[in-house]
């Protein structure tokens, strides 16, 4: 169905949510706190780790441990400069190859977070931890298996290492892994092992418990989570709102499931309230903020061990070559790419390119820019093939010496099938140069011969010698638009030639490969101009290139800053189209190119330099919140945003402004000023743009450390459409013999058109094939239409079998052509068995021992001053469900530490002093038997004890003689008797609320209440809070000294019946035989103690029969209401220990209709005035946690796509 487009953009709104564990980027959350680690921060941080490591590992000669490791700061160009300085060979330092591969991980990562944030399994998030393991196995089988071969795909392997990195990170942000076994050490078996030795948590066992607050509704900042989680040696994980499985109900008390938590979801609403996510050290964003910066670096720590394990890690599975092939490590290395028609016409140009390599290895051995990476491959019709990849010049050369020119005659070529081959092999950014004379045979692949040219960052570079005339070849100057339209997008060049002059012009390789990184580009220059070329500090020379109708080389005029002209000395190539030369440039500044055109020629000037400082560029868009990559190309004057990321940002003074230009470069269409990313990422900036209405280039402007300008230039036209295609929702998993869909949303904003839409799978030999639901589309301006892609695998295809599609749209009236990219792993069977654990033992607690137990002359003398310790060993033949220690001692300075040795095995060790003389440990296995050991050094002389004890280590008056009421403490107070003659017979007496009603933890600096200095010995304290929990401390004075420290205790006051009604009462059901009502707790501060039961009456205008009254434990009534004709009123009260409390005013419950009516706490009054209630199909008001908002998008979606 056609979908108007104000509609489509709420829909497509829903399908991406916040981040499902760490955050993805500073630039979808500038507002992070400075020091946070996000998900890119955690992968570039984890790679670089790795890779500092393998370097250090395989150049023992060169690197001690933590030459490379400890750097600070760790980047990809300082790595890289340490490490080649130290081989002596520093100009190799270049780091834009590894940024790349570091980029392209990273980009894979995030894609994941993004594509896949609504299934909790991805993230092991709602306790699904052995699912997401299981996803971690099957990733790591694919990528090795990948990475077996010896032609394998860096780019499609690069997207296999990103995911399993998204789910190891997400395990430590959403797991009590950090809190409850190791804050310090990884969960060796996670992605490895199909069995986890670390249980989860059963479906019915809790694990959390509500976190406390001040606040009646707070926000999540306002919430102390610090001590929510159950003290277990179970895995557990929070749930979200916006994931596919919902929070269960709360299992006792205000104990139950754990929530994700945060201000990006609303689960944490529901009890327990709170959560235990990771993801940030903003509370506001994560319950346990206390516990990011951990988190983040065991996620380090494991990931780097998935690279450097000595026995598993990938560097050990695959060797030295491919772990450098992995990340183009090899300094500046590129591959040489020669795609090339092997047809009878072109015997003289394959023996050019033959000449031209021989040249260039020679020239290039033992340098920097020697290629790492030798990729020939020949086509002709109707086959292309078979390709050479070799990283040895020698065996490059051979397959080159055994080309022979054969058949032909008609025309064209699979040249787009050549340019795929190639492009399938390349393992580095680089240029790959296509030798042909006839026209493409298979134009229908440029949309993803396109699309795989901009994923690998490779520039298509065209030397013609010919083109195709009827079936025939001719030598003639007519390009076939696939390959401009490649040459463009790509930054490429054609260059037009003949028989006679063709060796000449294949020097262009050589000068291309010395050339470097580009400054600027100017294309169809026909007047005659002055071109100002900035040089900065850190350039070494400049290359230029200029092309046209016939050589320049004669009209030509340089100038360095000085206003001298250069004489140009240094030319590369000299053909009757190119001139190409390098000038030595030792002068900063501004350096002019004076280019004399002569009437109806046309030029294009390329200007390039060797230099550590390039950059990349990524156009992101903004959906739900989040900034995500455009797929495919732009559309025309839409909002987006830039992002740049400057290579060896740390030696040049600033970048400060990004400029688009026209097609021909000499025309600015727009120039905004960037802003850095901030926080642990370096060098990245962002800008926000408005796009062009017509194809652009991108380049950025800054100075270097002297203040010079720095100016370099992106190669490659960026086209934009008024037409695109995006995913509304995301793949799943493709098997040997399964099929997936992928629905594809059409969105033209353009004028009416009619849109073909084809599929193309790379490479062609792949095991799937994929099939659309509509091939022809018409749509209307401003209308978009749903398509269904249905992918199909073989039932032998092979786990780990990496397969680009590319879907296109192409309009019937212009011809252009959108598209949109995907990548699909064949992926083993998903299964996950999870056996129901059996316990056949109880467990075990077990004192193992005891230092400087406490005796009757340490308890009464003095207890503070003397310490004792004990180590205890919990044991279970399965797993330790909880443990917990009880000191009772309401005022402790016990101290307690936890090593968890494995599942079934931990070590408590408890400190305390000998005012704290008793202490019990329990353990409880998963089944429930319960086992208790403790120490008490107080029971078998409690008759000789002086005093009440308490755990303080102060020598001060001792307190004891405690009476207490809701509303009162009474206690009494004595000198110890070793300080008697030091202290003076006058105290003051100071108290402080420390917890409000047993629900509210007070963390706000209250000032304390005091009383005046007396000389009783005792005194009763009025006023005070029911149900609470009170810090008393008495202050003495030392004689001739001054005031003393105080003796202090802790107590909590008796309970009392409620002064507060039960909240948001809620008729979530009625008809005409039943009605549903809900109702929260008292708020806090209101309970008085806790609720042990609630009060409730129903009541009718007309019939006494249908009057109910009666106690519940839960929070809802469900009555039947068959023959009550009259209208219904209904309300509640709470009952504690102290007795009960007021009830609510009624509210009216409507007689038709399924309604959810909210008296809010504020609305919440004593009294029997009834509130009204308003009948509708729709809330009146939801309550924070509600689905409704969802459930309405829901429907919405549910109308749309049937």
């Amino acid at each position: 169905m056609k979908i108007a487009l104000a509609v489509l953009c709420a829909v497509i709104a829903l399908i991406v949510s916040p981040a499902s564990c760490f955050l993805n980027n500073r630039i979808s959350y500038p507002n992070l706190p400075a020091k946070d680690y996000t998900l890119e921060d955690l992968t570039r941080e984890t790679i670089l780790q790795a890779v500092a490591k393998y370097l250090e590992d395989t150049n023992p000669s060169t690197h001690s441990p933590g030459d490379l490791t400890g750097l600070d700061p760790l980047t990809p160009s300082l790595l890289l400069k340490a490490h080649y300085t130290a081989l002596g060979i520093p100009d190799c330092a270049s780091s834009s190859n590894f940024e790349a591969a570091i980029n392209e991980i990273v980009a894979a990562n995030i894609n994941l977070a993004d594509n896949k944030a609504a299934e909790s399994e991805y993230h092991f998030n709602a306790e699904k931890i052995p699912e997401g393991n299981a996803r971690m196995i099957n990733l790591r089988t694919s990528i090795l298996t990948a990475l077996a071969s010896d032609s394998f795909s860096v780019g499609r392997t690069r997207l296999g290492i990103g995911k399993f990195l998204h789910l190891l990170q997400s395990f430590y942000s959403n797991t009590n892994w950090i809190e409850s076994i190791s804050m310090t050490e990884p969960y060796t078996e996670l992605g490895y092992s199909d069995t986890l030795s670390y249980p989860t948590n059963t479906p019915e066992g809790w694990a959390c418990r509500n976190c406390l607050s001040q606040f009646t509704n707070p926000t999540p900042s306002q919430l102390s989570c610090s001590n929510n989680l159950k003290t277990t040696t179970l895995l557990t994980s929070g749930y979200r709102s916006d994931q596919d499985v919902d929070k269960p109900t709360t299992i006792t008390g205000g104990e139950g499931k754990c929530s994700h938590g945060g201000k990006f979801e609303s689960s944490w609403r529901n009890v327990p309230i709170g959560g235990i996510n990771k993801d940030s050290s903003d509370p506001d964003i994560s319950p346990h903020y206390m516990f990011h910066q951990d988190a983040a670096k065991v996620a380090i720590k494991a990931g780097v061990a998935f690279f450097n394990d000595p026995i598993r890690g990938l560097h050990s599975e695959i060797g030295n070559d491919k772990f450098e092939r992995l990340f183009n490590l090899n300094s500046e290395s590129n591959a040489l790419v020669l795609v090339i028609d092997d047809t009878g016409s072109m015997s003289e140009e394959i023996d050019a390119v033959i000449q031209s390599t021989i040249q260039l290895v020679n020239d290039l051995s033992n340098t920097c820019s020697a290629p790492s990476q030798y990729i020939i491959s020949p086509f002709n019709d109707p086959g292309a093939g078979p390709v050479t990849d070799t990283a040895d010049p020698a065996v490059a050369m051979a397959a080159l010496n055994a080309l022979v020119a054969h058949s032909g005659g008609d025309c064209p070529e699979l040249c787009l099938t050549g340019i795929e081959n190639a492009l399938n092999r390349v393992n580095y950014p680089s240029t790959v140069y296509v030798w042909t004379d006839a026209d493409d045979k298979d134009s229908d692949k440029g949309s993803a011969v396109t699309s795989l040219a901009m994923e690998k960052s490779a520039t298509i570079e065209f030397v013609l010698t010919g083109a195709c005339g009827g079936l025939r070849r001719r030598k003639k100057r007519a390009v076939s638009s696939s390959y401009t339209s490649l040459a463009e997008a790509t930054g490429g060049t054609i260059y037009e030639t003949n028989d006679a002059e063709v060796g000449t012009v294949s020097d262009i390789i050589l000068a291309d490969a010395q050339s470097g990184v580009s400054v600027l580009q100017w294309n169809n220059l026909d007047t005659s101009t002055s071109i100002s070329v900035p040089v900065d500090n850190t350039m070494q020379g400049l290359s230029v290139t200029i092309t046209g109708p016939s050589t320049p080389k004669n009209r030509i005029t340089v100038c360095d800053p000085s206003g001298t002209d250069i004489v140009i000395a240094d030319v590369i190539v000299d053909a009757a189209q190119v001139f190409s030369f390098l000038l030595d440039t030792g002068i900063t500044g501004s350096w002019t190119l004076k280019l004399d055109v002569l009437a109806g020629q046309q030029y294009s000037v390329d200007v390039s330099t060797r230099s550590f400082v390039d950059f990349s560029f990524e156009i992101l868009q903004e959906r739900s919140g989040v900034f995500v990559p455009v797929e495919g190309l732009p559309t025309a004057e839409s909002d987006a945003v830039f992002r740049i990321d400057v290579i060896s940002a740390e030696i040049v003074g600033s970048i400060d402004r990004l400029v688009l230009h026209n097609y021909d470069g000499s025309q600015v269409l727009t120039e905004v000023t960037l802003s850095a990313v901030g926080g642990r990422t370096v060098g990245s900036f962002v800008a926000n743009v408005t796009l062009p209405s017509e194809p652009f280039s991108v380049s950025i402007l800054g100075t270097d450390t002297d203040g010079n300008a720095i100016q370099r230039f992106r190669p490659g036209i960026v086209q934009v459409f008024n037409f695109k295609l995006e995913r509304n929702e995301t793949l799943g998993d493709l098997v040997p013999g399964g099929n997936e869909t992928l629905d594809i949303i059409l969105i033209n904003l353009g004028s009416s058109d009619t849109f073909a839409v084809g599929v193309s799978v790379l490479p062609e030999e792949a095991s799937i094939s994929v099939d659309v639901s509509s091939s022809i589309i018409s749509l209307e301006s401003l209308q978009a239409t749903p398509i269904i892609v249905t992918f199909t695998a073989d039932a032998s295809a092979s786990i780990g079998e990496f397969v680009t599609v590319t879907i296109t749209m192409t309009s019937q009236t212009t011809g252009k052509r959108n598209f949109l990219t995907t990548s699909v792993i064949i992926s083993q069977p998903y299964t996950v068995d999870i056996p129901m654990p059996v316990d056949n033992s109880e467990p075990l607690c077990t004192i193992k021992n005891v230092t400087n137990p406490c005796s009757l002359n340490m308890i009464n003398d003095d207890c503070g001053s003397h310490r004792w310790s004990t180590q205890v060993l919990l044991e279970d033949d399965l797993v330790i469900a909880e443990y917990n220690i009880s000191d009772y001692n309401e005022a402790s300075s016990s101290e307690s530490t936890t090593s968890i040795l494995n599942p079934n095995t931990a070590i408590l060790n408890y400190e305390a002093n000998c005012c704290c003389p008793q202490v019990d440990f329990t353990i409880v296995d998963l089944v429930g038997n319960v086992q208790t050991c403790g120490l008490d050094f107080i029971t078998p002389v409690e008759d000789e004890i002086l005093d009440v004890m308490q755990c303080s280590d102060i020598c001060a008056y001792k307190i004891g003689m405690v009476n207490k009421t809701a509303n009162q403490i009474s206690f009494s107070w004595s000198p110890r008797p070793s300080c008697s003659s030091d202290l003076s017979d006058e105290v003051q007496i100071y108290y402080k609320l420390l917890v409000d009603d047993q629900c509210r933890e007070i963390t706000e600096d209250l000032e304390d209440t005091s009383l005046p200095w007396t000389t009783m010995t005792s005194t009763t304290l009025s006023g005070l809070k029911p149900f609470s929990t009170y810090l008393i401390m008495v202050t003495t004075k030392q004689r001739d000294l001054g005031e003393h420290l105080p003796a202090s205790l802790t107590h909590t006051t008796s309970q009392a019946a409620p002064v507060g009604v039960p909240a948001n009462i809620i008729v979530t059901e009625r008809n005409d035989t039943t009605i549903l009502l809900s109702w929260d707790n008292i708020p806090c501060g209101s309970r008085g103690g806790e609720i042990q039961y609630y009060m409730y009456q129903l009541e009718s205008s007309k019939e006494d029969h249908c009057n109910v009254a009666g106690n519940t434990t839960e929070k809802f009534y469900n009555g039947t209401v068959l023959t009550c004709k009259g209208t219904l009123k209904f309300r509640v009260a709470g009952v504690n220990e102290g007795g009960a409390g007021p009830y609510s005013d009624f509210i009216n419950i409507p007689k038709v209709g399924n309604v959810v009516n909210t008296i809010s706490p504020s609305e919440a009054t004593v009294g029997n005035s009834p509130s009204e209630a308003k009948v509708g199909n729709l809330a009146n008001r939801f309550r924070p946690g509600d689905l409704g908002n969802m459930m309405v998008a829901y429907l919405v979606l549910i109308t749309l796509f049937n």
